[in-house]
C-alpha cells in the first residue's frame, strides 16, 4: 500500500467515497460521484482503520453511512445480495502532508 498512499489520499481529498460491498470482502473499493470505480486501488480495511487511528484521515459522519449499521441485503429474482455500504473521509493536516 505504501507506493497508493498518496493515490489513495489524493482520491480522499477529490471525494472519493470507500465503498464497502460486502461484509465478506477484505477491501474497500474506491468510488466517485458518478459512480465510476478507482482503477487497480482497492485499499483494505485495516489499512484504512490503521490511517484512522494513526491520524492520517478522519471519518466524515455527515456524509457517510454509519459505522455501526447493520448491513441489509436486497432480494431479486430469489438472488439475495448486500447492499454496499458508503463512507467518507477527510485527510488531517497530518494526512494532506502527502497529497
Amino acid at each position: 500500500m505504501g507506493e497508493n498512499l498518496s493515490v489513495l489520499f489524493n482520491a480522499i481529498k477529490n471525494d472519493w467515497a470507500l465503498v464497502d460491498e460486502s461484509d465478506a470482502d477484505e477491501h474497500y473499493v474506491l468510488v466517485n460521484a458518478d459512480r465510476d470505480e478507482y482503477p487497480n486501488l482497492r485499499p483494505s480495511k485495516s489499512s484504512i482503520e490503521k490511517l484512522e487511528q494513526d491520524g492520517f484521515i478522519c471519518f466524515e459522519p455527515t456524509k457517510s453511512d454509519s459505522k455501526n449499521k447493520v448491513r441489509e441485503y436486497s432480494e431479486f429474482l430469489g438472488e439475495v445480495n448486500p447492499i454496499p455500504l458508503v463512507y467518507f473521509y477527510e485527510l488531517t493536516d497530518k494526512g494532506a502532508k502527502y497529497t
